[in-house]
């Protein structure tokens, strides 16, 4: 297997990763908030949780887009990626400033946040993409 098609594989695999999220966030935002493991961050804001699923639905939106047509994708799939960043980054911090500890950063966030995070950086950020 080539990178560029595990890198297209794994693009689709986070696309419908985070639109299966997002839509869960907007049809079922109290759902969300207490089986995604949040809750213990503070009170709910449906409406907040579903302005979230929009931001994640957008990424995954360019994500899938990205699969199909890396060239004429990769402006969105950069910005998509990017809050994917930016998201994973306010764990960590919310983490190093105690908000979070990082028992829930190890076994809750690695593998649903910065995981993916990191995964989006290394499918975007291809030095090839030309050839794709």
């Amino acid at each position: 297997m080539t990178v560029n098609r595990l890198r297209r594989i794994l693009t689709v695999l986070l696309g419908l990763y985070f639109a299966l999220d997002a839509l869960w966030m907007l049809a079922d935002p109290m759902n969300w908030y207490y089986r995604a493991g949040v809750a213990f961050t503070g009170s709910a804001n449906v409406h907040f949780i579903r302005d979230l699923g929009c931001a994640f639905l957008v990424a995954a939106a360019s994500l899938l887009w990205f699969a199909k047509s890396p060239l004429r994708a990769w402006p969105a799939a950069l910005a998509g990626v990017s809050f994917l960043v930016l998201h994973a980054f306010v764990h960590l911090w919310d983490t190093v400033a105690g908000r979070e500890t990082y028992q829930h950063l190890l076994a809750h966030e690695l593998l649903a946040v910065l995981v993916p995070a990191l995964l989006g950086v290394w499918i975007v950020w291809n030095p090839d993409r030309a050839s794709t």
